[in-house]
């Protein structure tokens, strides 16, 4: 059971001393704000002090804030540190300072290299004692954005007897700016590490991943919204996302209740989803709704509605997303004398389909159960919950198929989930969730059903084809991993061959099962923005400027070369200036036709803008719009080239070159020089 255990006190600095000895464990308060003092300045201005000690099963904490004043100067900041209070060690650290004047745009004003050194000095002073046992990770290609805050992210993971073990880490920020360590964390396991002796060769585990078929072909749909497609993927399967225990060979499992301790570097694409923009009135127009009374009458065929409860509430909801639309019901108690009754249901939260009468979810609670009440086993509340979804979803039932890997044993009950069967193949964004109590009920149901299509069959890639794709991308490599159980009160390290995962990377589960290509969650094939870091700048007389726009992720259309004396697109410019504004990965995302739109929109461009290469006349247009002075240009009779030469944007173009295209250096130091006007301002 979590036990919980805190102090919270207020203290003005001025006004109340540290030195009083608060002695709750074996690092005192005044020893806590000492240890954090000697590691991390405090500004002058943070005269807000607060802390807390906390406990959280064999784990103690000291949790100490410095804060600025809450005055109406338009100025915030804190500096967090969290200080173990059994050993004295800094845990964690968290620094934020901003002004209402602060500048949203700024060019860093310190180098990845001068900040890696920053952080490995921090981390031999603060901890000298953890390096001989910790690897530092490349992360090269961290996006550092042109927008503030800004930061370089270092990390340094856990090596165990020559083997990752990467829920154990040390990561640091250094702010871009001013050069100080913004952040620091540190997770670091006092267990018992099993030997790597007498473990699968690298060759075994893969044979042993590929015999257990642990890439299984299913329906994958980014979105589930009507008139979508499900496409065929190949997806990594198991509860373990394909790790192979590497002394058994088989796929790991985790026990009742239990739990994988990702660590800090897990990752896994992330996809836009498509918003359904429905018009309500359409909606009233189109559908034709049961009425309430139905909808209680069709939720009595399926579940006991006991005499001490009372509908209390009724509404009609919508749900844009798959267009469902659904009654809900709320009973509650309404007899106190069984309140306090074992066993006694006191409350439902349920949900009918207002358009064919099925029930699309359920939550039922009570008090604790009888304990003279027989307790079942796995099997009999699996035949329990079928029996359910046979009176609940029987036009489903014949579509479902269970899901030996989905669910999981809570406390108490069992869960089960069966997915949806389309064409003899799997397709879990559709499936029936539900939760049986170890005496018999039916404590929960949810559905999810969607009216997506199903492209065809033809065309796949056998699944050998598959497997060798996928590990190519993703060999398997020999890890340490955390287990922990279901109330975090204990942990189990074992040895596992898994499918790689670099820190600070993006990485994904899914091959698209006709192209082979390795695809993110939005179904696309896999286009991960990253820094760039250009080879042929040095002799442009920018170097130093220019590799900061690369490592923001822009101007990266041929990789590592950035070609500043080639021409460059309308749609490439705004790309990269929109990529200022909303980040690279998001913009990387969009196609050209969508650029173009979110360029009107945001006032850079007028509708009958073409996507054609780049002249002086249209970059000073696109930039002094950037900067916000599209007022002061139609004062100027819409002479943008005129107010961008006042500014200094376009110095370095003639007049007479302004209906000529710009060059990529040109492009770049326009956007470099508009940045430096809004960081001054």
């Amino acid at each position: 059971m979590k036990k919980y255990f805190f102090i919270f006190l207020i203290l003005i600095l001025p006004v109340i001393s540290l030195s009083a000895n608060v002695n709750l464990s074996d690092i005192t308060l005044k020893q806590a704000v000492d240890i954090a003092k000697a590691y991390f300045d405090v500004p002058s201005d943070f005269t807000n002090f607060t802390f807390n000690y906390n406990t959280y099963g064999d784990h103690e904490n000291w949790n100490l804030t410095w804060s600025l004043p809450q005055i109406n100067s338009g100025e915030e900041g804190s500096l967090n540190i969290t200080i173990n209070a059994l050993n004295g060690e800094v845990e964690d650290m968290s620094y934020w300072s901003q002004s209402q004047n602060q500048s949203k745009y700024a060019i860093p004003k310190i180098t990845r290299e001068d900040a890696r050194k920053i952080a490995q000095n921090f981390l031999s002073k603060i901890d000298s004692t953890k390096l001989k046992d910790l690897m530092h990770i490349d992360n090269s290609n961290q996006i550092v954005p042109l927008t503030l805050p800004q930061s370089y992210i270092f990390g340094w993971e856990r090596i165990v007897n020559g083997i990752p073990f990467s829920n154990d880490f040390i990561q640091i920020s250094v702010d871009a700016q001013t050069g100080r360590i913004i952040s620091y964390q540190m997770k670091w396991s006092d267990q018992e590490f099993p030997s790597p002796s007498d473990i699968l060769t690298p060759k075994q585990a893969k044979l042993a991943f590929l015999s257990d078929d642990l890439l299984k072909l299913e329906y994958y749909s980014s979105s589930i919204t009507e008139g979508s497609t499900a496409i065929l993927a190949y997806a990594l399967s198991g509860q373990m996302n394909g790790a192979i225990d590497a002394v058994t060979g088989r796929p790991v499992e985790l026990k009742d209740g239990q739990q994988i301790d990702w660590g800090s570097f897990s990752n896994t694409i992330s996809g836009a989803k498509v918003q359904d923009n429905a018009n309500q009135d359409q909606i009233v127009e189109n559908y034709k709704f049961i009425s309430e009374k139905q909808a209680i009458e069709n939720l009595k065929k399926i579940i006991e509605i006991t005499s001490n409860l009372e509908l209390t509430s009724a509404d009609l909801s919508y749900n844009p997303n798959d267009k469902r639309i659904v009654w809900n019901l709320y009973w509650w108690n309404n007899n106190e004398a069984k309140a306090d009754i074992t066993g006694t249901i006191t409350s439902i939260f349920s949900g009918i389909d207002a358009i064919n009468g099925s029930l699309d979810h359920l939550y039922v609670n009570y008090q604790n159960p009888n304990p003279n009440a027989t307790i079942i086993g796995e099997d009999e509340a699996k035949d329990i919950a079928e029996v359910f979804l046979k009176k609940a979803q029987p036009e489903y039932f014949s579509q479902i198929k269970y899901d030996p890997q989905g669910g999981y044993k809570p406390q108490g009950s069992y869960n089960f989930v069966y997915d949806r069967i389309v064409k003899g193949i799997s397709f879990p964004a559709d499936s029936l969730k539900i939760t049986v109590s170890d005496f018999g009920l039916v404590t929960s149901y949810s559905s999810n059903w969607s009216k997506v299509s199903f492209e065809s069959t033809d065309g796949i890639i056998p699944l050998k084809t598959a497997n060798e794709i996928f590990l190519d991308y993703r060999p398997l490599s020999l890890n340490y991993i955390k287990l922990n159980d279901q109330n975090n009160s204990t942990s189990t390290i074992i040895l596992v061959y898994e499918p790689e995962i670099k820190p600070f990377t993006t990485v994904s589960n899914l091959l698209n099962a006709k192209s082979g290509q390795m695809m993110g969650s939005n179904g696309k094939d896999i286009d991960i923005s990253k820094a760039y870091h250009f080879n042929d700048i040095s002799a442009s007389g920018y170097a130093t400027e220019l590799s900061y726009l690369g490592q923001s992720g822009i101007f990266g259309e041929y990789g590592k070369l950035f070609m500043p004396y080639e021409d460059i697109t309308v749609t490439n410019f705004l790309k990269d200036l929109e990529s200022l504004k909303y980040g690279a990965n998001y913009v990387d995302s969009l196609s050209p036709n969508q650029i173009m739109d979110v360029a009107k929109n945001d006032g850079l461009i007028s509708n009958n803008v073409k996507d054609e290469k780049l002249d002086g006349i249209m970059l000073s247009e696109i930039i002094v719009r950037f900067l916000g002075l599209k007022i002061a240009a139609k004062t100027c009779n819409d002479r943008y080239t005129e107010l961008a030469y006042k500014l200094g944007i376009i110095s370095s173009l003639k007049s007479s070159d302004l209906n000529k295209d710009v060059t990529r250096l040109e492009a770049a130091l326009s956007i470099l020089k508009a940045i430096k006007i809004l960081d001054d301002n």
